[in-house]
């Protein structure tokens, strides 16, 4: 199904090809990969049934990609997510690196 989308990455109109996106071991969701920025759009009801069925399994590990904002780099939080681990706007939360690894950890 290609379906004219916007991406609020690239902040582009273009017609995106709907392709399966492997989300944590086991978790498939349908979705749109932006073919410039290659940041992958999930429609609100795959994406509650992908959150669902990790919920589910008691596994909340998702890949994302890293975006420029200023001169940081920045992550998005699915609502999903940050409803479940109570998290807020302008919420401080530490971040740890180990063995390669970061975690983010509400206050």
């Amino acid at each position: 199904m290609n379906r004219e989308m916007y991406c609020p990455f690239c902040k582009k109109d273009f017609k995106m090809e709907e392709k399966p996106f492997h989300w944590g071991e086991g978790v498939v969701a349908l979705g749109f990969e932006c073919p410039k920025c290659g940041e992958f759009l999930l429609t609100e009801k795959e994406h509650r049934k992908a959150v669902r069925t990790a919920s589910n399994r008691s596994m909340l590990t998702l890949s994302r990609k890293m975006f420029k904002l200023g001169r940081s780099l920045a992550v998005r939080i699915p609502l999903d997510i940050a409803q479940k681990l109570h998290l807020k706007p302008k919420q401080t939360v530490e971040l740890y690196t180990n063995a390669g690894t970061i975690i983010v950890k509400p206050n």
